[in-house]
């Protein structure tokens, strides 16, 4: 169901991330509380988003984070949690990552093994959904603002968008329709103005 009220798609350029580089990482993060800017510490739920490029045979350390719930998407990795079929993300939006379908009240035995809302994904307690896809050059696909019983809040959602440094820079994709903005490889964007139930429009306009 294509939004009848406007959406604002606010771009996040690549060149505008945080850039840290060491001998074993080079990471850039579109936000996290290490900005100074306010509108840049985090994003609804979201307190940070970083794209890691990890040497092999290298990582981070065993270190503690209070009060967040961490996960990571690897584009090319041997080690993995969970594995979602590649044909799934090529034919539409696979989602990785919903609600505990206890909520935020789940008892120490529903925290101990976790069921999610949508069979198949990976369990978080916010009120938060993670999906991908990979987009072929002139195909579209649309990402639903999911609702019903999947999220908590209807109104007011949130969409943080990531376009990962995959396609030696040739990528572009146009998000939101004629009315949206281009991503570059990198680029991210802000979201706001959707409600459960909402289509956004994802369009490969790239050379690949």
């Amino acid at each position: 169901m294509a939004s009848t009220r406007p959406i604002s798609y606010i771009l996040r350029p690549s060149p505008s991330r945080k850039h840290f580089e060491l001998d074993w990482l080079n990471s850039k993060h579109s936000f996290s509380p290490a900005f100074s800017q306010p509108s840049y510490k985090n994003f609804g739920c979201i307190i940070a988003v970083g794209e890691d490029i990890v040497a092999p045979s290298s990582g981070f350390s065993t270190h503690t984070h209070k009060d967040t719930e961490i996960f990571s998407y690897g584009l090319k990795s041997l080690y993995h949690t969970g594995t979602f079929r590649q044909q799934e993300k090529r034919d539409g939006f696979a989602t990785i990552i919903s609600p505990v379908k206890a909520g935020p009240g789940a008892s120490p035995a529903e925290d101990k093994a976790p069921e999610p809302i949508v069979p198949g994904t990976i369990p978080i307690h916010a009120d938060f959904l993670f999906g991908a896809t990979i987009i072929t050059k002139g195909k579209i696909h649309t990402w639903t603002v999911r609702g019903r019983d999947i999220v908590r809040s209807k109104q007011n959602r949130k969409v943080d968008v990531h376009f990962p440094e995959m396609g030696g820079g040739k990528g572009v994709i146009r998000l939101g329709g004629k009315a949206g903005i281009d991503l570059y490889e990198g680029d991210g964007a802000y979201v706001t103005g959707v409600k459960a139930g909402d289509e956004i429009e994802f369009e490969s306009i790239g050379s690949t």
